[in-house]
């Protein structure tokens, strides 16, 4: 699942990425503020896709967990800090 604050008007700009052999991803469109917390795009932030793949099926929430491990990474701490 994503977000996306305006959905594209123009299916070739996405249709490159479409697959129609494997279901791998839904467009939301929302303009609600909190869905984009913590991103400085036009997309989800990390955060809210992990949190939607989580309500998801089996695939969806092994998805998630590659997610969780990718964003955990950020606050690994610096060995070399001393």
């Amino acid at each position: 699942m994503a977000y996306t604050r305006d959905l594209p008007r123009n299916d070739n700009r996405i249709e490159k990425y479409r697959d129609k052999r494997f279901y791998n991803c839904q467009l939301h469109e929302s303009r609600a503020d909190f869905i984009y917390f913590g991103h400085d795009g036009h997309w989800a932030s990390d955060v809210q896709t992990y949190l939607d793949l989580m309500r998801g099926d089996k695939r969806e929430r092994e998805i998630a967990q590659d997610l969780e491990e990718r964003i955990l990474s950020r606050f690994d701490a610096d060995t070399t800090d001393g």
